[in-house]
């Protein structure tokens, strides 16, 4: 099973997380201008570190997840993109790889584990990609401070319910709120989502939203169609949501 893109394609039969909205939103919303040397930390397809390394020609692209069939799936992906020789997966946890690793990133990217309130999934994998026992945020903010360099930044996708927490840990070690992308899957829908850019320094944060679809059960809007716009190809209606 694979996913195709305008310029690669994602194989995401193995992985733990399947090519979805959230990938592409993350990836396409982020700035990675400036950025020469990133971390996506959970990578399971691939397919945020793609979306990356078509997006910045110089960037190089480090990928870790605790799943090994997912990257074995994205090493896959990796090698057969035409950005292979910047792009690299580890199997590994970010608590381990930050005891081992020895450069410092411009750029950290995550589509975080969720629902950790939430009954786990029946699959081993599944549970590790989207339960926050294997990555609370506390965790993740802890080993962003021993990687990201001075001036880096840090994006993510996060429930909005989750933010408060989110936001508490990244003070406790020293991040702060830069920009708020609030996602509603609809005009009428409560959001559920929230793209979020931390970076050391304390600044007005910039506060914006975006919408999916015009409507339930109705096709996406002209706002995400310009942001996904170098990514899909004509048929984006039959997206994995």
């Amino acid at each position: 099973m694979s996913f195709k893109f305008k310029q690669f394609a994602v194989k995401h039969s193995k992985s733990s997380m399947k090519v979805g909205t959230d990938a592409v939103l993350l990836g396409s919303w982020a700035n990675f201008s400036n950025s020469l040397n990133l971390l996506e930390v959970g990578t399971g397809c691939g397919v945020i570190s793609l979306i990356v390394a078509q997006r910045e020609g110089k960037v190089n692209i480090t990928a870790i997840d605790i799943d090994e069939n997912s990257v074995i799936e994205a090493e896959e992906n990796f090698k057969c993109s035409k950005w292979s020789n910047r792009l690299k997966s580890l199997n590994i946890s970010f608590q381990n790889f930050t005891k081992t690793n020895h450069e410092f990133f411009d750029h950290i990217v995550c589509n975080p584990p969720f629902f950790a309130n939430s009954t786990p999934s029946p699959l081993q994998s599944r549970h590790f990609a989207r339960h926050t026992d294997k990555l609370n945020p506390q965790d993740f903010f802890e080993n962003c401070l021993k990687t990201l360099n001075i001036i880096g930044k840090i994006s993510i996708i996060i429930p909005s319910n989750d933010y408060n927490l989110w936001e508490k840990h990244s003070i406790e070690n020293g991040f702060f709120t830069n920009r708020i992308t609030t996602v509603f899957a609809y005009p009428t829908k409560v959001s559920e989502r929230k793209l979020i850019e931390f970076s050391r320094n304390n600044l007005s944060i910039q506060y914006t939203e975006i919408y999916i679809r015009k409507g339930k059960n109705m096709g996406f809007t002209d706002q995400y169609l310009d942001l996904t716009k170098e990514f899909y190809l004509p048929q984006i209606n039959k997206i994995n949501q």
